[in-house]
């Protein structure tokens, strides 16, 4: 199961995993520790502890629409160097997306961190599996721009 930020809880790891599924959970700013621990271990340690944690990368490359994507997609070998890693149910592998984008002159980069208690799945599936999520994304949003279904549950709420 994958999910955005807001899904990434603690008591929502635990659920999936007592259900005898994995998750692939996505860290941003609501778990602060845990986001800035994923950071540092990525931006922060020297090439041979990098190359302790993580595997080699793989990337994809995407074209279209008057954009130019590339993405790499590293799995560690390691949860050791996450303090609290315990406290997550299950949790096995952290997953790091890098997104290179050139849309027209402007380009940017960005990182994106997630935990997974999957052991079986490589970097390219990991890869596969962040894609594939945003694609359930762009629904929920035409859901919403073309039905207002955002605003429709504010009403009944």
């Amino acid at each position: 199961m994958t999910t955005d930020a807001m899904g990434c809880q603690k008591s929502i790891a635990e659920t999936i995993t007592s259900h005898g599924s994995d998750y692939l959970l996505q860290v941003k700013e609501n778990q602060p520790k845990l986001h800035a621990a994923l950071k540092s271990a990525f931006f922060d340690t020297t090439d041979r502890e990098f190359s302790r944690y993580f595997d080699h990368p793989s990337q994809m490359n995407n074209v279209g629409h008057g954009r130019e994507e590339l993405r790499r997609c590293w799995v560690s070998k390691t949860i050791d160097f996450i303090p609290m890693a315990h406290e997550w149910a299950k949790l096995s592998r952290i997953v790091v997306i890098e997104l290179e984008r050139k849309i027209g002159d402007k380009e940017s980069l960005d990182h994106r961190f997630y935990i997974t208690s999957d052991l079986g799945r490589s970097a390219e599936q990991m890869l596969s599996a962040t894609r594939a999520h945003w694609g359930i994304e762009s629904m929920h949003w035409m859901l919403d721009v073309a039905f207002h279904e955002d605003m429709s549950l504010a009403i009944n709420a």
